[in-house]
C-alpha cells in the first residue's frame, strides 16, 4: 500500500504488509493495536512523517527499513513477545526515533543498525525485559542513548556495538540484575583521576562492567578501585601496541582492591596489548574481601 493513510488499527497480519507513504509529507499515522502473529512482517516506510507505533502485540517482525524525517518516530507500550524481531536499519532525519515503555518476553530482540545523520535523535529508554537475548547493533550518530531500561534476566546475551562513539551512552540509568554487565566505559589512563600511583579508578556508574583501556603506554595496574560489578572485564583498546600491565599478588598478602592470580603463589605480572585485529582482555571476578581475582585471561603470545 502506497498511500495516503493516518491509522492502521486491530487488524490480524500472519504474512508480509508493506505499508508506504511517500506522498503526505509531514503528516501524522499511527500503527495501533495490532497483533503480529510469528510469520507475520511489517515494513513501514516513509518519509518526513510523524510516525507512532503504539499498543501492538507482536510476535513477528516489525522493520523500519527506510523511515526518514524532520518529524518524531515513536514506537511505545508494545508488548514484544517470542521470537520478535524489531528492526531499524536505515533512520536517517533531524528529528527523533524514540524506543519506550515497552515490554520484551521470551526472546523478543531490538536491533538497532543505522546511521542517524543530520543531528538527529535516537532514544532507547524505560523498557523493561525479561527476554533472554538483547542485541543492539550499530547505533550511532546524532545523540544516541540507551537509558532507564529494566533488565530482569539473568542469562541474557547483551551486546551492544556501538552508541555514538560515547561508551558513556550506552545503559546510562540502567537497572541489571545479572552481577555482570556489558556495558561499556573508556578509561584513558593518561589522566590522573582515572589512574595514578598504580591505582586504576573504575568509577561510580552503576551500569558499566566492561572497561576499554587506552593510553596505557606500559603502566601497572597494582590496584583496582570503584565499580560496582563482581564481574569486570578490562580491554586493551588504544592504538595498535598500547598496552598495560597486571601485576598480581600472592593470596596470603593481598589487600583490598589487588589482583590475585591463578598461576601459581606469586604469579608475575602480565602485559595486555592492543592489536590491529583484535585486543586482549581479562575477566576479573570480586570476592568477598574486595581483592578480585583472575576468572579467565586472553593474552597473545
Amino acid at each position: 500500500m502506497n498511500c495516503f493513510w493516518v491509522r492502521f488499527k486491530d487488524n490480524i497480519i500472519e504474512g508480509r504488509v508493506t505499508i508506504t507513504d511517500n506522498l503526505s509529507l509531514k503528516k501524522s499515522k499511527i500503527f495501533e493495536s495490532n497483533k503480529i502473529f510469528p510469520n507475520g512482517v511489517v515494513n513501514l516506510i516513509g518519509t518526513d512523517t510523524l510516525l507512532n507505533i503504539v499498543d501492538n502485540i507482536i510476535s513477528g517482525t516489525v522493520d523500519l527499513p527506510n523511515i526518514s524525517t524532520t518529524n518524531t518516530v515513536s514506537i511505545y507500550q508494545n508488548n514484544l513477545g517470542l521470537n520478535t524481531n524489531f528492526t531499524a536499519a536505515a533512520f536517517t532525519g533531524t528529528n527523533e526515533l524514540l524506543f519506550y515503555d515497552n515490554f520484551f518476553a521470551n526472546d523478543a530482540e531490538l536491533q538497532i543498525e543505522t546511521v542517524i545523520t543530520g543531528g538527529g535523535i535516537a532514544e532507547i529508554s524505560n523498557n523493561t525485559h525479561y527476554s533472554t537475548n538483547i542485541l543492539i547493533g550499530e547505533f550511532y550518530g546524532g545523540l544516541a542513548t540507551w537509558r532507564w531500561n529494566n533488565i530482569n534476566t539473568k542469562i541474557s546475551t547483551f551486546s551492544i556495538v556501538q552508541l555514538d562513539d560515547n561508551a558513556l551512552k550506552g545503559g546510562e540509568a540502567s537497572i541489571l540484575t545479572n552481577e555482570y554487565s556489558n556495558f561499556p566505559k573508556q578509561l584513558d589512563m593518561s589522566i590522573g583521576s582515572v589512574f595514578s600511583g598504580g591505582v586504576l579508578q573504575l568509577g561510580t556508574e552503576t551500569h558499566v562492567g566492561k572497561y576499554f583501556i587506552i593510553s596505557g603506554s606500559g603502566n601497572t595496574i597494582d590496584e583496582i578501585q570503584g565499580g560496582v560489578f563482581d564481574n569486570i572485564e578490562l580491554i586493551s583498546s588504544g592504538t595498535v601496541s598500547d598496552t598495560f600491565v597486571i601485576s598480581y599478588n600472592p593470596i596470603a598478602s593481598a589487600t583490598s582492591g589487588q589482583i590475585i592470580g591463578s598461576a601459581g603463589i606469586n604469579p608475575i605480572p602480565v602485559t595486555f596489548t592492543s592489536y590491529a585485529g583484535f585486543s586482549d582482555n581479562i575477566l576479573l571476578k570480586a570476592i568477598g574481601t574486595g581483592k578480585y581475582f583472575t576468572k579467565q585471561t586472553n593474552v597473545a603470545t
